[in-house]
C-alpha cells in the first residue's frame, strides 16, 4: 500500500489545484492497488479544496484504485462541520473517512430527477433575491452545465457540491467529473497539436462544441457558461474551472485568465462564487 502525506508544508507552498492535481496523478501513477492518504494539515483548509478531496475515493474508484483517508483532529472537524462526515460520529485520527467521504458525496446520474434536485436546491438555498424568470432561467443553465458534464466527459461520475463561504460572505456551487477533462477533449475531437490552453480556450469560445451536430443535435453546446459568465459579470461572481493542466477563472473586474498547472488535474472541476446576501438582488447583465 503507498502511504501519501499531505501537510501543511505542501498546502503552504503550491496553489491547492496544483497540490490536489499533484495528490491525483500520485493515485494515478502508484503501482500500488490500495493507497493511504494522511490529511495532516494544522491551518484552516479551503472549502473547494476540501470538496476536492472529498470526491477522492470516486476518483481512485474510476481509476481502478482503493483510497483510505485518515485525518488528524484538525482536518477531521473541518470535514464534519462541512457535513462530510457525520457531526456526532466519534471518528478518530486512526479512522478511516474514505468510506463516509464516498455515502456523502451528490453523485449524479442521467435520470433527469438527480440533476432537476441537485439544482433546484442551488437556487432555493442561494441566499439572494431573483425575479422569477431569472430564477428559471438561472436554474435551467445550471443545470445544463451538469448535463454537459453527464453527456459529454467521458467519466463514470459526477458529483455536484454546494456551500457557504460563511467568512467571506460567499455561496459557491461545484461540479466535478471524473472525465477525460476538456482540453483533451477539444483535442481529440479538433486538432491534436492544439496547447492545453489553445484547447481549453478554443472549449471557452461562445457557440464552440466537440458534440455532434447531427440532425438530432443541431444545437452547440456550450451556451449554457455563457449566460452563467454573464451572470457573474452583472453580480460580482466568479466563476473557476481546473482541467488538464489549465486553470480558467473569470472574474469581473480582470475577465478571463488562464493559468498553467504543474501537474494534470484529471477530469473537470467547475466552481461558481455568488454573494450571500438576500439583500442583493441579483440581475443578468
Amino acid at each position: 500500500m503507498e502511504k501519501i502525506i499531505l501537510d501543511t508544508s505542501l498546502t503552504s507552498t503550491k496553489p491547492s489545484y496544483n497540490v490536489f492535481a499533484e495528490l491525483q496523478q500520485r493515485i494515478v501513477q502508484s503501482t500500488e492497488q490500495e493507497v493511504e492518504l494522511h490529511v495532516d494539515i494544522e491551518k484552516r483548509l479551503g472549502l473547494s479544496f476540501l470538496f476536492c478531496i472529498s470526491t477522492l475515493p470516486i476518483f481512485a474508484k474510476s481509476r481502478g484504485k482503493d483510497i483510505h483517508i485518515f485525518c488528524n483532529s484538525k482536518s477531521l472537524m473541518l470535514f464534519k462541520w462541512n457535513r462530510y462526515i457525520p457531526d456526532d460520529s466519534s471518528l478518530s485520527e486512526k479512522d478511516d473517512i474514505a468510506p463516509f467521504l464516498h455515502k456523502s458525496s451528490r453523485c449524479i446520474t442521467a435520470e433527469a430527477d438527480s440533476v432537476y434536485e441537485l439544482v433546484t436546491e442551488i437556487t432555493s438555498d442561494a441566499p439572494v433575491k431573483m425575479s422569477e424568470n431569472l430564477a428559471a432561467l438561472f436554474t435551467s443553465k445550471v443545470g445544463e452545465m451538469y448535463n454537459n458534464s453527464l453527456e459529454h466527459s467521458e467519466g463514470q461520475y459526477v458529483i455536484g457540491g454546494k456551500y457557504f463561504k460563511n467568512q467571506k460572505g460567499i455561496y459557491c456551487f461545484s461540479c466535478y467529473d471524473t472525465g477525460i477533462g476538456i482540453p483533451q477533449k477539444v483535442k481529440n475531437s479538433i486538432d491534436d497539436g492544439l496547447s492545453e490552453t489553445a484547447a481549453f480556450q478554443w472549449a471557452m469560445q461562445r457557440g464552440h462544441s466537440t458534440a455532434n451536430k447531427t440532425a438530432e443535435n443541431k444545437v452547440p453546446r456550450g451556451l449554457g457558461l455563457g449566460l452563467l459568465r454573464s451572470f457573474a459579470k452583472a453580480n460580482e461572481g466568479t466563476i473557476r474551472i481546473c482541467s488538464g493542466k489549465v486553470l480558467y477563472i473569470y472574474r469581473p473586474k480582470k475577465g478571463s485568465q488562464y493559468f498553467e498547472l504543474e501537474n494534470k488535474f484529471e477530469g473537470t472541476l467547475f466552481e461558481m462564487d455568488i454573494i450571500a446576501d438576500d439583500q442583493h438582488k441579483y440581475v443578468l447583465g
